[in-house]
């Protein structure tokens, strides 16, 4: 089940974002440190586009599905349409063979449509190979990809079309 996330949720999430920022760092891929990671967090539950994914009353996995009309980095060609954008997507380590990843992005894309956004739009640093698979087998389309101030990996950026779309 997809929730917004509640103010008893953080400190669980909070962990959850350290725990995954430690994962993704012991395979080589740059990730925002933890305080950064835990301030978007913050303001993201704030303004009510923080969601969790929730188990058996258990949280698997969390993202945030915010509203941005334009992308700043013009270095990739996105599509000229109303989007959102996700962002701070973390699933709990146990629910990777769950396909709870899955669950959560088609969950976000349905979220997208109802909000009435054309496109859903998402990045990942190259190394995260699961992302962009997850990204891939989702309907997703490389739009193109960045390379971050004082970043030593690429941030390959995804898009997705949601008219005409059922999920």
């Amino acid at each position: 089940m997809i929730r917004k996330a509640r103010e008893r949720d953080l400190p669980l999430l909070e962990s959850l974002v350290e725990t995954a920022a430690d994962s993704c760092g012991n395979r080589g891929i740059c990730q925002d440190t933890t305080d950064t990671a835990r301030a978007h967090l913050v303001a993201e539950w704030r303004t009510g586009t923080l969601y969790v994914q929730e188990s058996n009353g258990k949280v698997n996995g969390m993202f945030a599905l915010c509203e941005k009309s334009a992308q700043p980095d013009t270095a990739v060609r996105w599509s000229n349409e109303n989007a959102n954008v996700l962002e701070n997507f973390a699933v709990a380590a146990d629910g990777f063979s769950r396909d709870e990843g899955e669950k959560m992005l088609r969950a976000a894309q349905r979220l997208a449509q109802r909000k009435g956004c054309d496109s859903l739009r998402g990045s990942t640093p190259e190394g995260n190979l699961r992302m962009r698979r997850l990204f891939a087998r989702c309907g997703f389309r490389l739009a193109g990809w960045i390379l971050p101030q004082e970043s030593t990996q690429r941030l390959f950026c995804y898009e997705m079309f949601l008219c005409g779309q059922s999920f």
